[in-house]
Formats: C-alpha cells, sequence, structure tokens
C-alpha cells in the first residue's frame, strides 16, 4: 500500500492507498477528500497534482489540462495516476499553486528577517 503526503499550506497530510487504485480513488476510499473531483476519466483537469517525488504510471491524460511538458515536470490528473511507490504530491489548481508561492516566499522572508536580526 502506497503511502501518499499531500503538501499544503497548513501541514502535511498522509494516506495509504490500495495498490491497485488510481491516486483519486484511492484518496476517496481512505476518506481524503484534499484532491478535487470531477469527471473521473481525464477530461476535466480539475484533480491535477504535482508529483515532486515517488514512482507512478499514468494512463492517457488529455493534453488540454497536462502538456508533455508539464507531464515531464511532475504533473499529472490524479485519477489518471497509479501509484507505484510511496508518492509526495502538491495539488496543482491554480489557487494551490499561488498558495504554495506564498508560504515559500514567507520562508524566504522568516530567513531573511533571522539573518537580519
Amino acid at each position: 500500500m502506497p503511502k501518499i503526503t499531500i503538501e499544503q499550506p497548513d501541514g502535511d497530510s498522509e494516506v495509504f492507498i490500495a495498490d491497485d487504485k488510481t491516486l483519486l480513488a484511492g484518496l476517496e476510499l481512505a476518506g481524503s477528500a484534499i484532491v478535487p473531483v470531477g469527471c473521473r476519466g481525464g477530461g476535466c483537469g480539475i484533480c491535477r497534482v504535482k508529483v515532486l517525488s515517488g514512482q507512478y504510471e499514468t494512463k492517457k491524460m488529455s493534453r488540454a489540462h497536462i502538456s508533455e511538458d508539464g507531464e515531464k515536470e511532475g504533473l499529472v490528473l490524479a485519477c489518471r495516476t497509479l501509484p507505484k511507490s510511496d508518492l509526495r504530491i502538491v495539488l496543482a489548481t491554480p489557487q494551490a499553486i499561488a498558495n504554495r508561492q506564498q508560504k515559500i516566499q514567507a520562508k524566504k522572508t522568516q530567513l531573511i528577517t533571522e539573518k537580519e536580526v
């Protein structure tokens, strides 16, 4: 059972999912509602996440939502992704990306402030 770690601004969440389930289906079965759910078939792009680490395979994904370059950078649709090891992911919706960038900037500001003191 792969462990899925989901990075979030208010702290990481960890969920174990069944080996034979897609990332989205496994998260749903485990009771996690962190990743948004849409069509469950790869056509809407609502469940877009970025895999930061771990091994996985993907089924066919809509290029309207995941470009080839994006896929090479770890962007996937959770409904079309089969974890093959533990994964570390982050939501890749526009709002989630903005939240992550704010968190990174806040950490940088804190480090700069600590150096000045």
